[in-house]
């Protein structure tokens, strides 16, 4: 209790002493205590001394100085409807009837509280348990309405603070969006101005890192590249940039380890075709543990929302468009996994970024219409998937999750489906999607920051012969 009462106004002015107030804070909790709700044995002065408040000339004056509305109206309007008060009305109620503090004295306001600094540190906890207290003894002395009307103008202001500080982040996104975003880039902000998050959903095998470690390096390089990704294609601005989001969902108790191991090559004593049907198995494996992720996340996605459910339970005709269960904004046409094998990429790799790479799995895929379309093969490749068809997931190089793959998926899925894209990522280095441009699909880079196709540069090299005609007019 101390420390509140140091923050008084009345103490830091001087007009009370604080070693006074504290001595006598338990005698005038006891009384308030004793007594019935809206009564109070305290002398006027003393109310005033524990309420805060200016002496009633200084009062009267201030308020005269910040509103046109009399005491008892002021309060009404605030206890009521705070969003019409002036700037002025909610300073002069959120400061107990104070004006003109300096700087200095709210310096002094917040050494006397303790949390941070100052010679009387409390916990946050003792803090606020002593808050209660002062509430409790004050709660029978306020005014009509006045309790509340300084309650919600606290609260005003912050919110009209808030609502400040994203108006100025929008202006610098703005700035920064125009200056150098690349063009779906400034159409997401067109559409959403930085008011719903991006994003995808993800999926982490439990086998995939062997301990807590292990994830924390990967976590740690992941969000490097993402972070370098954004800045490289202007959307590195706090509006934009905060509201990148990684939904990771629960992995499914139905869906077996990580059988990626089997991925690997085998000694040179197996003859070809134990190889090959060792490859298969595991390709076979992997296209049916994400078919169940797949089943599974379509559990979670086309779950009504709440609201819609219970919107329909009354008026059918009322209900939400949108899906339910997941965050609104994220992708909902593709979720991402983490296996051992895409996370070795990042990790065990050798460190540059388009060496990295991710599964990317489409949840509406239709396996009764799957192709046996062969896929093509770019010089270099090491990856086996490129002898098989499109099976509803595919890789995607990790940077390209913050940039092309996920233009195409938020602004061009009816043009470039999924299976486009994997057939795109068939001219790429490990067969992770880069762009549908042939010239940007062939291009690697030497860089641990910033990848290939991320910005307006050309590439450094270029895997194989570059294709006879256009280079391709897609994202």
């Amino acid at each position: 209790m101390d420390n509140q009462i140091r923050s008084f106004m009345r103490v830091i002015r001087k007009l009370d002493n604080a070693d006074d107030l504290i001595q006598s804070f338990p005698e005038w909790e006891k009384s308030t205590s004793s007594r019935d709700e809206g009564s109070s044995t305290l002398a006027v002065q003393d109310q005033r001394r524990v309420l805060d408040f200016p002496d009633p000339d200084t009062q009267a004056a201030n308020i005269a100085k910040s509103s046109t509305l009399s005491k008892e109206d002021l309060l009404k309007r605030a206890a009521e409807t705070p969003a019409q008060l002036s700037a002025t009305e909610v300073s002069l109620l959120k400061s107990r009837y104070w004006l003109e503090i300096s700087s200095d004295e709210e310096h002094e306001v917040t050494l006397a509280h303790g949390l941070i600094s100052g010679p009387h540190r409390v916990s946050e906890e003792e803090f606020n348990e002593a808050g209660k207290r002062l509430e409790a003894v004050r709660h029978p002395l306020y005014a009509e309405n006045e309790e509340k009307a300084i309650e919600n103008a606290v609260a005003e202001h912050w919110r009209r603070e808030n609502e400040a500080w994203r108006a100025r982040q929008k202006q610098e996104a703005e700035r920064s969006i125009l200056a150098k975003a690349v063009p779906w880039v400034r159409r997401l902000w067109d559409e959403e101005k930085g008011e719903k998050y991006w994003g995808y959903d993800i999926f982490v095998d439990p086998e995939a890192f062997a301990d807590g470690e292990d994830v924390e390096d990967y976590m740690c390089r992941r969000d490097a590249v993402f972070f370098h990704g954004r800045g490289a294609i202007g959307a590195g601005s706090s509006a934009i940039n905060n509201m990148w989001r990684l939904q990771r969902l629960q992995w499914p108790a139905n869906v077996t380890a990580d059988d990626n191991a089997k991925d690997e090559e085998k000694d040179g004593e197996d003859d070809g075709r134990e190889k090959e049907d060792t490859e298969q198995k595991a390709y076979d494996e992997r296209a049916a543990k994400f078919h169940k992720l797949r089943e599974y996340f379509k559990s979670i996605r086309d779950q009504a929302p709440k609201r819609q459910r219970q919107e329909q339970e009354t008026n059918t005709a009322n209900t939400q468009v949108e899906r339910g269960g997941l965050t609104d904004g994220i992708l909902q046409n593709v979720f991402v996994v983490v296996d051992k094998a895409s996370a070795d990429s990042v990790v065990s790799g050798s460190g540059l970024v388009d060496d990295m790479w991710v599964w990317a799995v489409e949840p509406d895929y239709d396996e009764s219409k799957e192709t046996l379309a062969p896929a093509v093969t770019a010089e270099g490749s090491t990856s086996k998937e490129s002898a098989r068809s499109y099976r509803g997931y595919m890789r995607v190089r990790l940077q390209q999750l913050v940039n092309k793959f996920y233009e195409a998926r938020r602004f061009h899925e009816n043009e470039y489906p999924m299976s486009k894209l994997w057939e795109a990522a068939q001219q790429s280095k490990h067969h992770a999607f880069v762009s549908t441009k042939d010239d940007e699909a062939r291009s690697w880079s030497v860089d641990r920051f910033v990848g290939s196709a991320m910005r307006a540069q050309p590439p450094r090299v270029m895997l194989g012969p570059k294709p006879v005609g256009s280079s391709g007019t897609g994202v």
